[in-house]
């Protein structure tokens, strides 16, 4: 849609490398089986696809959009709608809670009772353009020119 600022994840590279290994470790039973001559079971292989798809649809679509009058989060399976007007606080973090963010180089939305913690790559941009539609929001610990 036309005027819509996306914001693409930052990734940390210690996250790539541990769901690498994971993944590498999945394919390995299929692949010795089929080095050593022995049949592969079809779970041997559709586990290893299933996983290494989600893995790959979450880090091409986690990204944070403003459209509008509001801010869509999007992480695989996930997508919030953030009403811009509700957004009170953008606050620096290292939270490591589940969120859908690739990095742990954090913002924490506030929006009335909840919040979401996401990780702009450009976060400089991102905090610029949520203040252009919300002036009054609280900014701490984050560059804000």
């Amino acid at each position: 849609m036309q005027g819509d600022e996306v914001f693409r994840s930052k990734v940390d590279t210690w996250l790539v490398l541990v769901l690498a290994g994971g993944l590498v470790a999945m394919w390995l039973a299929p692949v010795r089986r089929l080095w050593a001559g022995r049949p592969v079971d079809a779970l041997d292989v559709v586990l290893p696809v299933l996983a290494t798809a989600f893995i790959v649809w979450i880090f091409r679509s986690t990204s944070y959009v403003i459209q509008g009058d509001v801010l869509i989060v999007r992480s695989g399976p996930v997508r919030r709608t953030v009403p811009l007007r509700d957004v009170q606080r953008l606050r620096a973090t290292h939270n490591p809670l589940s969120s859908p963010a690739l990095s742990l180089d954090r913002i924490e939305v506030t929006y009335g009772r909840r919040r979401v913690l996401i990780s702009p790559e450009d976060k400089r941009a991102f905090v610029r353009a949520i203040r252009k539609q919300v002036p009054a929001v609280v900014v701490d610990g984050l560059p804000t020119t």
